[in-house]
């Protein structure tokens, strides 16, 4: 507990002081005699602070160190927030930018291809202790010379098969036999083919070149097969009901492409493994 201490000045009328010309002694020993006053007269309230109180006194202000401490740890910190600032020109363009490569990029316009998109079919067996998959493809009337790429890439993830596209198809004798009697020199769409069709692809492609070659299409494997060349099997079909063109019966082209699984190899080391005491060797 806090004990205030009021000191208590003894005042000296001006008749009892000593004369100016008094020496220092007597002056010395009235100022002792007042010292000795200080805390006793005055009020009676017991201002005398012992050892006791003291011990008390630094008891309370410790405790009250810990109780701060205490409340400092636990209080949590106050993120400063600094204000907004408003968006510049460049942020706004920044945004704008990435929010458009986030869209889904729109098809680019071509006035031609060379690619063959065909139906397809694979299924998966084991022969001979080995995962196979027949990959099916169903074709134009292509004869097999217009295959010209049939391999497994990317670490046996993929089959791409390529087949070209003859020339005549681009070409200014095309247009000609599309429009029959009705063709002209002068014609709207004879020089609108020229134009963007036939200096299309002579301007991307070798003009000496009987085909065109376009992009592979590319079949997803179910797994991982072994890489590599795979050769085309082709077979023909006929379709019921079809009709007959130029006094021939049409046909249709499959083409047939066996892969392999690499886990082949697995299995084959999982055949050679010896086991001894249950411990693979």
């Amino acid at each position: 507990m806090f004990h205030s201490v009021i000191l208590s000045l003894t005042f000296v009328s001006a008749a009892a002081l000593p004369d100016k010309s008094s020496d220092d002694e007597s002056y010395n020993s009235e100022d002792n005699s007042d010292e000795e006053t200080i805390g006793t007269q005055g009020t009676q309230e017991d201002t005398d602070v012992n050892e006791s109180e003291v011990e008390d006194l630094e008891e309370d202000a410790a405790a009250n160190d810990i109780m701060s401490t205490k409340k400092s740890a636990t209080k949590p910190r106050g993120k400063s927030k600094s204000p907004k600032k408003p968006a510049s020109n460049s942020d706004v363009e920044d945004l704008t930018n990435r929010t458009s490569s986030l869209a889904v990029s729109r098809p680019i316009f071509t006035h031609y291809s060379a690619t063959y998109v065909n139906p397809f079919n694979i299924y998966g067996f084991t022969e001979d202790n080995r995962i196979r998959y027949n990959v099916e493809v169903q074709t134009p009337n292509l004869p097999l010379t217009f295959l010209r790429t049939s391999t497994v890439k990317e670490g046996g993830t993929v089959l791409e098969i390529l087949f070209a596209c003859p020339r005549w198809f681009f070409e200014h004798s095309y247009v000609q036999h599309r429009l029959g009697d009705a063709y002209a020199d002068t014609h709207a769409a004879v020089s609108a083919f020229h134009d963007q069709v036939t200096q299309a692809v002579r301007r991307d492609h070798n003009n000496a070149d009987r085909f065109v070659i376009g992009t592979p299409q590319r079949i997803i494997l179910p797994e991982p097969c072994m890489e590599g060349h795979v050769n085309g099997i082709p077979s023909t079909w006929r379709t019921r009901g079809m009709e007959v063109v130029n006094e021939q019966t049409q046909f249709q082209w499959a083409f047939s492409f066996d892969v392999w699984s690499k886990r082949e190899d697995i299995l084959a080391q999982e055949e050679q493994a010896v086991v001894v005491n249950d411990v693979e060797l």
